[in-house]
């Protein structure tokens, strides 16, 4: 293998226990030829995984579910080949999890960070030997990893998909409002800013997320923000129809402390707004669970979509709202603009719509907010079309995964020839006809 230190480009190591966003930069990677492998818990690599352990010891409803659910863990453009899985932790963590409902202890958020804790001692090991020149992490499952990868010379990439102090903050003041507890976590701010300090370059989705690290202190200058994005040929816009004057606000989140579900519950029961449908679509923990009960008979409530059935459903609805309290860059976001959607969401959402233009941006926990926007939706189709048009226009122009992957790119090439990776990222951007989103928004 080559050194290191004299490779001519770059090529990534990426490393991540679950999914989010992380399936499409390791795409982009590999599209690029950057790639060295994608180091993970549980991935989806041909029919043949049925019969293979641990799935063969389970009973025949339980194995047809975990089947299920783990076959979600692929991508189409991802080579398998690439990919390396570290599955004892999933499978232990999953496992715990599964005990603790059996005894009506309830989900224990814990067992989660402590199979990422897992897998991140796993995969700091696994870099050893290799022949990669930077890697690619994920914020509270990486700790490990960047200590291994800094004492190898690598250059260090953390992806931040949320505000993680923000979030532990939110979730504790609403607990006290609700009075519920809020959820135990294992992964710890210490822990957390550790990763930061280690990192060569901090990946924000964001200008909510990035102006969180900066009060966190970490410097401006170390932040990148990567918007998300979205699949415009499979999320598409309803065909017109003039027939049905019914008003569908869809709401697609897991009912949790950070969503705001219960600020946009009473404001629709406040609204009561005849020939209108609220549809709720997500998993609920004890809040949720609470949420639901408080306002029965006011939505619409489906609690698993398949992601198959997604875009039918994004198609389903006249508008989009996610009245978030904290949130990184919500996907569900990105979905439902290019859906052609018009959008009402918080400033605290992440969300790349503009107030007035693709949607209405309001306050969090603003419910008097909340109201007037979705009764200015209903009350004006028409100009309420145009913006859903404009947000698919905004998807299509500026945020589809393939834009998401020319950043990523430019980004790792940006690291490894010593150069400015926010110039490199807002470089690309103004070549795809973008404006810059490198740095921290002003």
């Amino acid at each position: 293998m080559t050194p290191r230190d004299v490779r001519p480009g770059p090529s990534v190591v990426v490393t991540h226990p679950g999914v989010q966003q992380s399936y499409e930069t390791v795409a982009g990677l590999q599209q690029a030829g950057i790639l060295d492998a994608f180091l993970t818990s549980v991935y989806w690599k041909d029919d043949r995984s049925e019969g293979r352990r641990p799935w063969r010891w389970l009973p025949p409803q339980q194995r047809a579910a975990a089947i299920a659910g783990v076959r979600k863990r692929w991508h189409p453009e991802i080579d398998a080949r690439r990919v390396r899985t570290v599955s004892a932790p999933f499978v232990t963590m999953r496992g715990a999890a599964a005990g603790l409902d059996a005894l009506g202890l309830g989900r224990y958020h814990g067992v989660e960070q402590w199979g990422d804790a897992w897998f991140d001692r796993l995969a700091a090991r696994a870099l050893r030997g290799g022949a990669m020149t930077q890697v690619h992490v994920f914020e509270g499952a990486a700790l490990h990893t960047l200590r291994e990868a800094k004492r190898l010379g690598l250059g260090a990439v953390l992806d931040v998909p949320s505000a993680h102090e923000y979030n532990l903050a939110v979730a504790a003041s609403e607990a006290r409002a609700m009075g519920t507890r809020p959820p135990l976590r294992f992964c710890s701010t210490s822990r957390v800013r550790r990763e930061r300090e280690l990192a060569d370059v901090i990946i924000s989705p964001s200008d909510f997320v990035s102006r969180c690290l900066v009060e966190h202190g970490v410097a401006p200058e170390k932040i990148v923000k990567i918007p998300f994005g979205a699949d415009p040929e499979r999320f598409t816009p309803a065909p017109a129809t003039s027939s049905d004057s019914r008003f569908v606000l869809l709401d697609v989140a897991s009912m949790n402390y950070r969503k705001g579900t219960r600020y946009l519950l009473q404001a629709w029961r406040e609204l009561a707004l005849p020939n209108a449908e609220l549809v709720l679509a997500g998993t609920p923990d004890e809040a949720g669970r609470k949420m639901l009960r408080e306002y029965e008979g006011w939505y619409r409530y489906l609690k698993h979509v398949p992601w198959v059935a997604l875009p039918d459903l994004f198609r389903s609805a006249s508008a989009f709202v996610l009245p978030s309290l904290a949130e990184g860059s919500a996907l569900v976001t990105y979905m439902a603009m290019a859906a052609g959607l018009p959008v009402v969401v918080t400033q605290d959402a992440g969300s790349v719509a503009t107030d007035g233009r693709e949607g209405w941006v309001v306050p969090a926990r603003d419910i008097e907010a909340l109201k007037a926007k979705i009764l200015h939706l209903y009350e004006h189709r028409g100009e309420a079309a145009v913006m859903g048009a404009a947000g698919r226009r905004l998807i299509e122009e500026r945020y589809t995964w393939r834009h998401y992957h020319q950043r990523i790119e430019a980004l790792h090439r940006a690291l490894r020839g010593g150069g400015n990776v926010a110039a490199a990222v807002a470089a690309a951007d103004e070549a795809q006809g973008a404006s810059a989103v490198g740095g921290v928004a002003a």
